[in-house]
């Protein structure tokens, strides 16, 4: 399962070594890492990028204050929690479902990161969610896991399939209509119609920005599996397999938003 897990931490040194116990467990393919990022507060209400990985934030600055004018930057869940972190995400014209999740984690742990505290942030692949919480304990960090599903793209697909039904039978009951309701059918089919484009722009764009953040982590885990060895790569190699045709049904799922 694919989860945004997001782990608090009171010291840098407890912040650190989890990281580490992080990126052990990637290294040995218990879990995948795609981005992750560690992240520590100011007095000022400002973040500071301790470390980072993956192309969520790979624009963004190796060190640093994340400010409100680097919000153009921000892309994917990892880069969203850490601008709702900073508040820099409220009312955003990019604010979509990848937010949604965010938000999720950040309620359900009840997360007002403190000045002077740390967190890890992370778009991770695991199989069970007790492993990361056993490492990050001993160390005092607070986890939370929350999926990263595709509930956006089912109901646009639901959506898009209701308003053709609707359309069709709108159209329909034009053809039989006496001429003076024809009028405000004909008003009618034109909204849907305009409805349904607007969903299939809507669904076109962020389609887009998905396959992209999908195809950055495609090649993040075939670097990982030119690097692994034995057990670890074969593992990699079945998760390899599994996206690629994670990737081909969800091409097929948006495809109306392409024709």
């Amino acid at each position: 399962m694919e989860n945004l897990v997001f782990t608090t931490f009171s010291d840098e040194k407890n912040a650190t070594d989890g990281l580490k116990k992080i990126q052990e467990l990637d290294q040995i393919g218990d879990i995948t890492i795609y981005n992750i990022a560690l992240v520590k507060k100011n007095s000022d209400n400002k973040l500071i990028i301790l470390h980072h990985e993956g192309p969520d934030i790979a624009d963004l600055p190796a060190e640093g204050a994340i400010a409100g004018s680097l919000i153009g930057l921000l892309a994917g869940p990892v880069g969203m929690a850490i601008g709702m972190l900073t508040g820099v995400m409220a009312g955003a014209a990019d604010e979509d479902e990848a937010g949604d999740v965010t938000q999720q984690v950040l309620d359900k742990a009840g997360i007002q990161l403190a000045a002077g505290n740390f967190a890890i942030i992370m778009d991770v692949q695991e199989d069970t969610t007790f492993l990361i919480d056993s490492y990050m304990a001993p160390l005092k960090g607070h986890t939370v896991h929350s999926p990263i599903a595709d509930e956006y793209d089912q109901n646009a697909s639901e959506q898009w399939e209701q308003l053709n039904t609707e359309i069709d039978e709108a159209e329909k009951e034009f053809k039989t209509a006496l001429s003076k309701d024809k009028a405000d059918l004909k008003a009618n089919i034109d909204a849907l119609k305009e409805k349904r484009d607007k969903l299939k722009k809507q669904t076109k764009e962020k389609a887009s920005k998905k396959k992209k953040q999908w195809q950055d982590k495609i090649r993040t885990l075939e670097t990982k599996i030119s690097h692994a060895k034995d057990k670890t790569g074969e593992k990699l190699k079945k998760q390899h397999e599994k996206l690629l045709a994670d990737l081909d049904d969800y091409n097929e799922a948006v495809a109306y938003a392409f024709d």
